[in-house]
């Protein structure tokens, strides 16, 4: 929440960025983050911030009871939004997934279930992407991390009968519970 705002304000105090097309945005974005120091002080805010946000939604929960919890996006979804954001290398980004503070921090889920679709049908899904270009982006770096830490991924083009369906076979198995 505190890095949207942040977002938000330079946004606003910046109205030219308002009008730029996506590759211009990102350019712009870019030139902040050229400075390795802003780029690590960035990064270290958004962990920070989304270990805050875990903690109090479903740390504490765990704690108490002992639930299943369903999570939608988890840490991955900001790594990713950042990793574009702050530009990452491809190595700096799966650095970052390999991180011991990350992996100490953000308990690794028993089951994650990545939907994936092209970017043409997510565009048409959704009212706030602002391009086809920024979906290319982050589905390249959610199909590299769903790779390397093996998650299970489902065809998210399907009609939502069908994804409900998949999902509730791999959470089930692997969980060994029936749904």
């Amino acid at each position: 929440m505190l890095v949207k705002y942040v977002i938000m304000a330079w946004k606003n105090a910046h109205p030219k960025y308002k009008k730029l097309n996506y590759p211009e945005f990102k350019a712009e974005k870019n030139k902040l983050f050229k400075n390795r120091l802003l780029k690590s002080a960035w990064m270290l805010i958004v962990v920070l911030e989304c270990w805050l946000q875990l903690f109090f939604k479903i740390i504490l929960k765990l704690k108490i009871k002992k639930n299943v919890i369903i999570a939608d996006r988890y840490i991955y979804d900001s790594l990713i939004d950042q990793s574009i954001n702050i530009e990452f290398t491809e190595k700096e980004f799966l650095l970052l997934l390999n991180n011991r503070l990350i992996q100490n921090l953000f308990p690794k889920p028993d089951v994650t279930i990545y939907l994936d679709c092209t970017e043409d049908k997510a565009f048409s899904r959704k009212s706030d992407i602002p391009s086809v270009d920024s979906l290319k982006d982050r589905r390249k770096l959610f199909l590299m991390a769903a790779g390397l830490m093996k998650w299970d991924k489902i065809d998210g083009s399907l009609n939502i009968d069908a994804v409900w369906k998949e999902t509730k076979r791999i959470v089930g198995g692997k969980l060994k519970i029936s749904l």
